[in-house]
């Protein structure tokens, strides 16, 4: 039984303690981690989306185009 109760153990970092992954509170813990790095994900890919969107806009009126695409910068530069 040991051997379970190591293995279903986790060390929270900078001192928060340990946390009984078979446990309700443990499997939330798990589950909310997940959760974050997916709203982050999916946050981060909403902003680069608009980012995009934006810097294409905006090639259509300036003049020397879009600025973030490769390519030879404008004059005196």
């Amino acid at each position: 039984m040991a051997n379970l109760d190591k293995a279903t153990t986790a060390q929270m970092p900078y001192g928060l303690g340990t946390v009984d992954l078979a446990s309700l509170s443990g499997l939330m813990t798990v589950f909310a981690i997940i959760l974050g790095f997916v709203v982050f994900h999916a946050t981060s890919a909403v902003g680069a989306n608009i980012g995009n969107s934006a810097l294409d806009t905006a090639g259509q009126y300036l003049p020397n185009g879009n600025p973030a695409q490769a390519g030879d910068g404008p004059e005196g530069v």
